[in-house]
């Protein structure tokens, strides 16, 4: 009976740095993403406090301002979206 075959070797550190290079890519991404929908978040509330929502004409700039603010969450998830595939993409070719 032939003795068994010993475990994979761990994977050489510079193997491991670009893992570990896409996962803080990944963690920084998500980190902006969450900041972009607190920023969001803190428009949407300015504008029920001042009753902007009710208001067309008033509420304008805050709109606007909302708008945009929504736009950067979006471009932020797809961010962290494709940041996530590479990281993804990474540990499979590592398996």
């Amino acid at each position: 009976m032939a003795p068994p075959s010993p475990a994979a070797p761990a994977p050489p550190r510079a193997a491991a740095a670009p893992l570990q290079e896409a996962d803080r890519a990944y963690r920084a991404a998500v980190e902006i993403h969450n900041r972009r929908v607190d920023e969001y978040n803190a428009l949407v509330a300015q504008m029920h406090l001042e009753g902007a929502g009710d208001d067309p004409e008033g509420g304008g700039d805050l709109s606007a301002r909302l708008d945009q603010a929504r736009a950067a969450v979006d471009r932020a998830r797809a961010h962290a979206e494709r940041q996530r595939a590479d990281l993804d993409a990474l540990r499979s070719r590592r398996r």
